[in-house]
């Protein structure tokens, strides 16, 4: 089921405008006509990317193309429609790493406040153009704002848990109408699939050691990734769109073929063997 996800992610990474291009995917997957006020709004969006995104090893973007994309394909298999949950996704996806720095020490505790900040700014700055999007959609301006807000807070790595705590005791809750911890359970997943994805996940995981300069020794650095994977692939992943995909099965078979294969290759630098990536790659080969 994931054939059409990793086809359309690789049509992303060849972008020069990724982010334009993975809301018009996500469009197109949510079967929402693209009609000249779209276009309209969609242009917008791609005349102002650059402000969206820094230009860090993982967080930059293509990483925001790639979770707006990700929302946006587990909100088709939860039969979430553009009026307007899906549309708060993918303007929270888009938002939501916005003036990244890089880290993940104290200075970044803050960053998803400062997300936050920037997309109220960006949003009022630019409601005129956003109005002949919303107007025709029914989409009430004040609400979203708070709400995408809301969804932005919710990507802060250090609350994950309680994200998905909140999903799975109130899965039906709804706040304005609005299915609020489904779509901010939705969000986290999509903000890490490309993580735990077989086809990406040693190349995201490079990039992000890159970025934040996380001096781990290999023991450590596989020790960190295989207990990353079991988390994630028992616990972070609950949503009915993951089970759906089978994205928890998928995250801990990866788990444990990279537990049952390090030695075949030497644990000290079996991280950057190219023999050991391609193995991996043709092991998890979509049909």
């Amino acid at each position: 089921m994931l054939k059409q996800y990793v086809e359309e992610i690789e049509l992303l990474l060849k972008e020069d405008k990724p982010i334009k291009k993975a809301w018009e995917l996500a469009l197109n997957n949510l079967d929402f006509p693209i009609d000249k006020g779209v276009n309209k709004f969609l242009e917008i969006l791609s005349d102002h990317e650059n402000l969206f995104f820094s230009r860090n090893p993982y967080h930059n973007q293509y990483h925001l193309a790639q979770t707006v994309y990700s929302v946006g394909y587990l909100a088709k298999q939860e039969n979430i429609k553009l009026n307007p949950d899906a549309f708060l996704l993918l303007m929270a996806a888009t938002f939501h790493d916005a003036d990244h720095l890089g880290r993940t020490n104290k200075v970044e505790l803050e960053l998803e406040k400062r997300s936050a900040y920037f997309f109220v700014q960006w949003w009022k700055n630019n409601s005129l153009f956003l109005d002949c999007f919303l107007n025709k959609k029914d989409i009430n301006f004040d609400q979203c704002m708070d709400v995408i807000s809301d969804l932005i807070l919710a990507t802060d790595f250090n609350t994950l848990s309680s994200v998905v705590m909140s999903y799975n005791n109130h899965k039906y809750f709804e706040y304005k109408t609005l299915p609020i911890y489904k779509l901010k359970q939705l969000l986290i997943e999509a903000d890490s699939m490309m993580m735990v994805l077989p086809y990406y996940s040693l190349d995201k995981s490079r990039k992000i050691l890159k970025e934040t300069n996380l001096n781990l020794n290999d023991y450590q650095l596989w020790n960190f990734i295989q207990n990353f994977l079991n988390d994630f692939g028992k616990k972070t992943f609950c949503s009915d769109a993951s089970k759906k995909l089978e994205l928890p099965k998928l995250i801990i078979e990866l788990e444990h073929y990279i537990k049952n294969n390090l030695n075949k290759y030497g644990n000290i630098e079996t991280f950057n063997n190219k023999e050991f990536e391609k193995d991996l790659l043709e092991y998890f080969k979509i049909e």
